[in-house]
């Protein structure tokens, strides 16, 4: 069966992630119980060419539906289908659980899934809430739990789409599809809630040569508790299995922050509005959502190439003096980005530098001027509207010869920061 539609030029396999959603199949998985409508699905997929990353069943549970969504987010799937929950019982709730976690909509999957059912079950089709919709940079569905449904469903809209609607998202995310086959898994059950996170601790600034240490602490942290918006951490899925535990990047350093991510569009800060070229760096990112740390500050988050990768970069903002604080929460356990005055989770901008610097990098500057950023070992320092790098190999007047315009000297930066 081809899955070309007019926009396709070239077929590319894709990998799906399918989400069964029943209890009762749920309950009695162990038994054996015949999932018909996810092997629908599946036997539809491999037979247009595609791949089945993972078969999952999970209860009319909306918790467990959120984990599930979550977990295929995080996969390496570009595809998720659920089937089941779509009907107007108490119980179902599929579509609404998916809809919390969208970017947006697809409205019109549902309109013309409703109007093929028409000339099927006739006056019965208004009383499916089949959907779909994007996350993350994938294409999600929701269809009925129904055999003869999901197959009208992926035989006449989602086969014949995916793959246009993949190339969108990718133009607009700057996702590679995954064009080698992987073999289908089996049916696994949904992972158990994530437990509360515990309450915040004093942050300090790591001292220079405890990386090592502070990053072995890291893989003792309790998992991110989200809940109400998308969660950091998954299952890991069939190329994570040998992987070592998280000690560094974005996930350990959220982790350790104790925060929380929700789907909710962030705003650029306005000092920050004003310099372009970091604009065009932050409108480049393929996921943005919100961090809540467990004190209460609020930073907006760019993912770069998006917010559901391990590897991702990942740009933390938020409002504050002189500029913003930006951190680079990649770098973890190291600590980057852009100080403020009042401090955050980066160093104080209005440390002492003398001290500072020689902590951070063995020799102490003791000209005038104010901490700017850190990255590593090296320190950039502003005085009078102007930048330069302090890494201890210069003297103070040559570091401040190589000074450049302070929008300038940010706009590098932030697009370091993001692997721009």
């Amino acid at each position: 069966m081809s899955t070309l539609s007019p926009h396709d030029s070239v077929f590319v396999s894709l990998a799906f992630a399918v989400v069964t959603v029943s209890t009762s199949r749920s309950a009695n998985a162990s038994a054996g119980v015949d999932d018909r409508s996810g092997a629908v699905i599946a036997d539809a997929c491999t037979a247009a060419g595609h791949t089945v990353l993972t078969r999952t069943l999970v209860a009319d549970d909306p918790d467990a539906i959120a984990r599930a969504l979550v977990a295929a987010l995080e996969s390496t799937a570009q595809v998720v289908v659920f089937a089941g929950g779509t009907g107007i019982s108490s119980r179902d709730c599929t579509p609404r659980v998916l809809a919390e976690h969208l970017d947006r909509e697809i409205p019109g999957f549902g309109e013309l899934f409703r109007m093929l059912s028409w000339e099927q079950v006739g006056s019965r089709a208004m009383l499916s809430s089949a959907m779909a919709g994007v996350a993350a940079g994938k294409p999600v569905f929701a269809l009925p739990g129904s055999p003869r449904a999901c197959t009208l469903a992926m035989e006449k809209l989602v086969l014949p789409e995916v793959g246009h609607i993949r190339d969108e998202l990718a133009k607009e995310t700057a996702l590679q599809p995954i064009g080698s086959a992987r073999p289908a898994v089996p049916v696994v059950r949904a992972a158990p809630p994530t437990r509360a996170a515990p309450s915040h601790p004093t942050l300090a600034p790591p001292q220079r040569g405890k990386a090592a240490a502070d990053a072995g602490k890291l893989e003792d942290a309790e998992p991110v508790a989200v809940p109400s918006g998308i969660s950091i951490t998954a299952q890991p899925d069939a190329e994570r299995m040998d992987a070592p535990p998280i000690a560094s990047g974005w996930e350990a350093g959220l982790r350790n922050l104790h925060g929380t991510i929700e789907r909710t569009q962030p705003e650029i800060p306005e000092a920050l509005s004003r310099m372009q070229p970091v604009v065009d760096v932050l409108n480049s990112a393929g996921t943005r959502a919100v961090v809540r740390l467990a004190d209460g500050r609020e930073y907006g988050a760019w993912g770069f190439p998006d917010l559901a990768r391990r590897n991702s970069k990942v740009l933390l903002v938020r409002e504050a003096e002189p500029i913003a604080e930006v951190i680079a929460l990649h770098r973890w356990p190291g600590l980057a980005g852009l100080c403020a005055d009042e401090g955050g989770v980066l160093p104080d901008a209005t440390l002492a530098l003398a001290s500072f610097t020689e902590d951070r990098t063995g020799r102490a500057y003791e000209g005038p001027g104010q901490l700017f950023a850190v990255d590593g070992s090296t320190v950039w320092i502003s005085h009078q509207r102007r930048v330069f790098k302090w890494d201890g190999t210069r003297t103070a007047a040559q570091a401040q010869a190589s000074a450049e315009p302070l929008s300038s000297a940010l706009a590098t930066l932030v697009l370091s920061w993001a692997g721009r």
